[in-house]
């Protein structure tokens, strides 16, 4: 029985031997996924993955908008078969790439992944006009985010001072589509300054905008008054 086995467990240590020397061409366990580089990051590189096993090892090669880069150039390195881009410009940097890699048993490239840069600007530093509201009527505080790429903002609204948020209710309600504070009925307790903070998911950033005072208005008492009764005598009496 011991033999039996001690020949089957050598047979099998060969065969796997023999599987691990067979060599074959390259077959992807990684490629480069879209990637968002944020404009003001302070990492200034950005690096696009791409891994292959093959036997031999395989060569590495990288595109973008179907022309080779030259990895030479300072502004590249590889890190296996990672493209690594140094200081990325937006100009130079920005569209589609795709990772090629060969031995000598053939040669297969990656699905397109594109590199874009993200950004979110500052509110303007203008001072935003006040909001004036009956009590009992609806009232909407306009946040008008500024500039920014990609679309996957969120809003919050900030209610006088950080970092008291608003948390909507039946009154209140903060739309994730545009930004904009809604209030169902204004009441006297609604007086303050309210400010609207932008947050991108993308780059990791939150602007926030200058304070809009929100006014209550106190639906005042009409008053009736005698009417003004104006007469005029005729000569005749």
């Amino acid at each position: 029985m011991w033999f039996l086995f001690s020949h089957f467990f050598a047979l099998s240590f060969i065969f796997c031997l023999a599987e691990d020397s067979r060599e074959y061409g390259p077959v992807f366990e990684e490629q480069p996924l879209p990637t968002i580089y944020p404009e003001e990051s302070e990492e200034a590189k950005v690096s696009l993955n791409c891994r292959a096993r093959a036997i031999p090892s395989p060569a590495y090669r990288w595109k973008i908008n179907n022309h080779f880069i030259n990895v030479e150039d300072s502004r590249y390195s590889m890190i296996g078969g990672n493209l690594v881009i140094n200081n990325p410009e937006k100009v130079k940097d920005r569209g589609k790439y795709q990772c090629q890699t060969s031995n000598k048993y053939g040669t297969i490239i990656s699905k397109e992944a594109e590199l874009q840069f993200g950004y979110l600007e500052r509110f303007p530093t203008d001072e935003r006009q006040a909001v004036k509201a009956r009590e009992g009527v609806g009232a909407v505080l306009l946040c008008a985010a500024p500039p920014h790429f990609p679309d996957d903002l969120t809003y919050r609204w900030l209610l006088n001072i950080f970092p008291t948020f608003i948390e909507s209710d039946k009154r209140r309600f903060v739309s994730q589509n545009t930004g904009n504070l809604y209030i169902a009925k204004v009441e006297d307790t609604d007086l303050a300054n309210y400010s609207c903070m932008v947050s991108s998911r993308s780059i990791s950033k939150s602007v926030i905008s200058k304070y809009i005072p929100l006014i209550p208005q106190r639906v005042g008492v009409i008053k009736r008054y005698p009417a003004d009764i104006r007469v005029k005598f005729t000569d005749n009496q």
